[in-house]
């Protein structure tokens, strides 16, 4: 059985594909338009589909539109998302419908948002654990509580909508910093290192009995954000970041000490945007009521078409996918077509048998190398396929590669 997932109504779309449970296949849209965050904001406005993800899939593994059984979506437009209208939920369903129903498909199933972000708990390698799932929101839900298991699948526990956001707050106030809506929160949590939490007395988060309370009021006290080019290591701006990340910490080990007291499981699952802050999953991992730990890699809304496609194969079988155990399962060139393209563009080029001396011998040098080997990586961490490498002992390359390469703040 094969089965196509698919993600294309927000940020992040992307493609997946499986079968009997295997990862063939999976790539966000963004690394074939070259556009980053490929989706809200730049699709034409006739655009339903990762196209380009779908064909390039069907390319790589010889498929055609006869070969596929599923396609499972990471979306569900019964349930409305705020920031659209209605209209576009209408189309978005009957377009996508229509365009699988000429091809041939006619099995489609749409998967709630958190509940394809919750899909990851099929690719664990878990029987059962208890599942996390929060982000900025979707389909109106920003964070979801569920027991998972390989005879039942998905029960929800608890579901918080999207006005009492984890993921939105943090957002909105890596924008209050200057450091932007779709990357800042990674940079956010990095600022917040150098603060000290204890010089801030609000709370931009607080647990509850029932879940949490997110203070979006408390931005307007903050005072006006920060312009662009101001030093960010002056006012506040480390402080509040250091205070955001230490009320982040404590709401999600709360979270998880729920589901576990609720639950009595000690496997735990942890998907969805906020599931890419790394600081707080190191500190849920130490916990003592936590065994196993998996943080789904493709943790934003990317990783839901293959979270949506390993969901839709367990409806239809009954089965768990393959455990995931490494994120490569993007496109991969062979030498010979490196060779054609690098002739056919001109480009000046040498080849070594030992590439991995002289890259070591270049690093040592201080050169900074672009390394692409293998298939790609899916999800937003680069480990190894396709990286920037630099010697971390030589003085200042960190400094030179936030500026030239990664043009970050200091």
């Amino acid at each position: 059985m094969i089965v196509l997932g698919i993600y294309s109504y927000g940020h992040d779309w992307s493609t997946a594909f499986l079968e009997d449970g295997k990862i063939l296949f999976a790539i966000e849209e963004e690394r074939l338009k070259r556009i980053k965050h490929f989706g809200l904001y730049d699709r034409n406005p006739l655009e339903f589909l990762p196209l380009m993800g779908i064909k390039k899939g069907m390319e790589v593994l010889n498929l055609t539109w006869k070969d596929i059984d599923v396609v499972a979506i990471g979306r569900n437009p019964q349930f409305k998302f705020q920031l659209r209208p209605l209209y576009y939920d209408f189309t978005y369903r009957r377009r996508i419908t229509r365009f699988f129903s000429k091809r041939g498909i006619r099995k489609i199933y749409w998967i709630r948002h958190h509940d394809a972000h919750a899909g990851a708990f099929f690719l664990s390698g878990f029987r059962k654990a208890a599942v996390l799932v929060a982000d900025g929101g979707g389909d109106n839900e920003s964070t979801t509580l569920y027991i998972a298991s390989k005879d039942n699948g998905l029960e929800r526990i608890k579901t918080i909508p999207r006005s009492n956001s984890l993921g939105r707050m943090y957002s909105a106030i890596s924008v209050w910093l200057g450091l932007g809506f779709m990357d800042g929160p990674g940079k956010t949590m990095g600022l917040s290192s150098y603060g000290n939490p204890e010089s801030i007395s609000a709370n931009f988060y607080e647990p509850t009995d029932d879940g949490y309370i997110t203070h979006y009021e408390i931005i307007k006290s903050l005072g006006r954000p920060r312009k662009t080019g101001e030093d960010i290591m002056k006012r506040n701006y480390k402080d509040v970041a250091a205070k955001l990340q230490k009320d982040l910490e404590k709401v999600l080990l709360h979270l998880f000490q729920k589901l576990h007291d609720y639950t009595s499981y000690k496997n735990f699952v942890f998907s969805g945007g906020v599931a890419l802050n790394a600081k707080a999953n190191g500190l849920i991992y130490l916990q003592d009521f936590v065994d196993n730990f998996f943080i789904f890699p493709p943790a934003g809304d990317a990783g839901t078409s293959l979270g949506a496609a390993a969901y839709a194969y367990w409806l239809e079988t009954g089965k768990c996918c393959e455990e995931f155990k490494h994120v490569y399962h993007g496109t991969e060139y062979s030498n010979e077509e490196i060779l054609a393209h690098l002739k056919k563009c001109k480009l000046k080029f040498e080849y070594y048998d030992d590439i991995a001396g002289v890259t070591a011998e270049l690093l040592a040098k201080g050169n900074i190398i672009g390394w692409f080997q293998g298939r790609m990586e899916f999800g937003p961490r680069a480990l190894g396929n396709r990286s920037i490498l630099a010697a971390p002992h030589i003085n200042g390359m960190k400094d030179r590669i936030n500026r030239f390469i990664k043009h970050r703040e200091w």
